[in-house]
């Protein structure tokens, strides 16, 4: 049986902080009194660390990467794919580090991060979900999100923001 862990704090990353963990591949928590579990950052990461240093607004917040802090540990990330689109529009992606799935970390970062969009003006947050992975299916089924595509091995779901 898994305890449910929903006590987490999300950490906007500013995008200076996001351009300098991505040139130099290192981030500095100190100022914040954080630190990474050991098994923290994954290659999600790193791909979002590069997206959104390319972006218009280098990832700036909200439209940037959250860290998922617990007991002032990071242990995984969501964040947005980039500001929304003109239809309102804003996707999302989340990873936690293994040690810490399967207690309700997700779910609740994903809850956090959809009232931030809908407060920041997005109308509609959607999500991908590549391979067989129930529990990040679960975690936006848990939040009110429909699947609306298959398209092969990736699905796409969908809700109001």
């Amino acid at each position: 049986m898994y305890r449910h862990l929903v006590d987490i704090t999300l950490r906007a990353v500013p995008a200076v902080e996001l351009a300098e963990w991505h040139r130099t591949g290192q981030q500095s928590l100190e100022a914040a009194g954080l630190r990474w579990h050991e098994e923290y950052p994954g290659s999600d990461t790193a791909d979002a660390l590069g997206m959104l240093t390319l972006a218009p607004d280098g990832g700036a917040p909200p439209w940037g990467l959250w860290q998922i802090v617990v007991d002032d540990e990071v242990i995984g990330d969501i964040g947005f794919h980039g500001p929304p689109d003109p239809e309102g529009s804003v996707e999302i992606g989340y990873n936690v580090v293994p040690a810490r799935r399967r207690r309700g970390v997700a779910t609740r970062a994903v809850a956090l991060v959809v009232a931030e969009a809908a407060a920041a003006g997005a109308r509609t947050v959607t999500a991908e979900v590549v391979g067989d992975n129930p529990g990040s299916a679960g975690a936006l089924l848990s939040n009110g999100f429909q699947l609306v595509e298959q398209h092969g091995e990736t699905a796409v779901w969908s809700r109001d923001a």
